[in-house]
């Protein structure tokens, strides 16, 4: 089985980010308009003078629950500060101290806020460059490829119908159809008719594409759950039917595979281990000693990447562990591959010593994270699914790693 190029975006969070983003290891960038807001120059830096395509995410669901854009201490961050006022010119509203849906329920303010939303994404970059761009020759895009329509997370019918309306006050306002967004959480995700009602709005006269998240679902949950599985294709079905491409907005190596029955790519961070991305702001903590097994297409612990590789040669290492861009690159170089990215420094706790991965440990760890991720992308396009599935299922057993690609590979087989 052959499948048309599986396209991969890498979600610009945070400057940590921003140096990982090579135009020959990804086809594009999804900026958070929250970053965004913290960073303009910077991703400036990253992305437009690196001539990247991108995205902007508008990230409104933030303001749905006014802690998720406000400090501990109950002020709003600053970055949100901006994207309120942004986004509600000319409303006379203001955003932040309550949730959104309490503040806005006029249908004309809800279409104005869109409209206000996509003129921030296609003037923001340009607007923070300034005359800057009369004295620098910037080679690169300062409009996003496409328009993303905002959206709320729908945790009921009734936000279905607000994002029905943010949906086409976008593609009114630029003049085009735009990339609709469909974000439910877990417990709506896995009843059909509440599905079906998320997906009602998602029409071709008014989507070209569609960026899909499901809060919470991790690839082992999808995978182990039969039914998560089947309302994912289900999914699939539907908007590939009219003609929609879908985006998985948090992706993972299994959503790839399923190009055959209509995911036309993925969007993921630089975040090798999947905990599922929650709606508000990520609660941070100290940086997990684990790092990902391209063989595997899982995260495992550190002590546990060093025994299954103890006693590969390098080119075993190459041939059942991994042979992305960074790891050939150490070998050629010399080094090890898996002693870069398991770098480990003893730190004191509340709880006493405990082992966290060096900063350039971290460093590593996304720079393999990137090639594999290219590569893995690069094999599903170019080979037959069921043959790259089987393949890196005898390299994982070889390792003595026992993962979940048999359930895929049934998957297909069944198809």
């Amino acid at each position: 089985m052959t499948i048309d190029n599986v396209r991969h975006l890498v979600r610009l969070r945070s400057d940590d980010d921003s140096e990982y983003l090579l135009p020959g290891a990804l086809d594009g960038v999804l900026i958070n308009a929250n970053h965004l807001e913290q960073r303009p120059a910077q991703t400036i830096q990253a992305v437009v003078n690196r001539n990247i395509p991108f995205l902007i995410d508008p990230m409104l669901s933030r303001f749905q629950v006014p802690n998720w854009s406000q400090r501990t201490d109950g002020q709003m961050k600053r970055n949100f500060e901006k994207l309120a006022l942004l986004y509600t010119r000319d409303i006379g509203i203001r955003l932040g101290q309550q949730p959104i849906i309490d503040v806005i329920q006029d249908s004309k303010d809800w279409a104005k806020l869109a409209s206000n939303v996509v003129s921030y994404q296609r003037s923001r970059l340009s607007d923070e460059a300034g005359g800057l761009l009369q004295a620098m020759k910037v080679e690169g895009q300062f409009e996003p490829s496409e328009i993303i329509a905002p959206c709320l997370l729908a945790t009921s019918r009734d936000l279905d119908a607000t994002n029905h309306t943010l949906l086409a006050a976008s593609a009114e306002a630029s003049g085009r159809r735009v990339l609709a967004q469909v974000a439910v959480p877990i417990e709506r995700f896995r009843q059909p008719g509440e599905l079906a009602s998320a997906l009602s709005a998602i029409q071709p006269d008014l989507a070209l594409g569609c960026l899909l998240w499901i809060e919470r679902l991790t690839e082992e949950r999808t995978l182990a759950e039969s039914m998560l599985l089947e309302n994912l294709l289900s999914v699939l079905e539907v908007l590939s039917s009219r003609r929609i491409m879908v985006w998985h907005a948090h992706g993972q190596f299994s959503a790839m595979t399923l190009r055959p029955f209509g995911m036309t790519g993925v969007i993921y961070p630089l975040a090798w281990v999947d905990r599922g991305m929650p709606a508000g702001s990520p609660t941070g903590g100290q940086p997990s000693c684990r790092t990902y097994l391209t063989s595997g297409h899982h995260d495992v612990q550190f002590v546990r990447a060093a025994q299954l590789a103890e006693r590969l040669t390098p080119e075993g290492y190459l041939e059942n562990y991994c042979n992305c861009y960074f790891c050939r690159s150490a070998i050629e170089a010399g080094d090890r591959p898996l002693e870069l990215m398991l770098e480990i420094v003893q730190v004191k706790g509340p709880h006493g010593y405990q082992p966290r991965p060096t900063e350039r440990a971290l460093s590593f760890n996304r720079w393999h994270y990137l090639w594999s991720r290219h590569k893995e992308a690069a094999d599903l396009s170019s080979f037959g699914i069921v043959e790259v599935l089987q393949r890196d299922i005898n390299r994982a057993a070889s390792l003595g790693d026992v993962g979940y690609l048999d359930r895929l590979v049934k998957l297909f087989r069944a198809a």
